[in-house]
């Protein structure tokens, strides 16, 4: 989320509720725990 936050040149904590939003709408998927925690966007879910 560090380099994501400095391409946006936001801090990487004000993209936390952003991020969680899309994970809990399956848009993200993440890996890693805190400081090493990466996200991988998902694909549409077939219907």
């Amino acid at each position: 989320m560090v380099v994501l936050a400095a391409r946006m040149g936001e801090r990487s904590r004000s993209l936390h509720r952003p991020m969680m939003r899309l994970k809990k709408e399956g848009r993200v998927r993440s890996a890693g725990e805190r400081n090493a925690t990466r996200y991988f966007p998902m694909g549409k879910k077939a219907a």
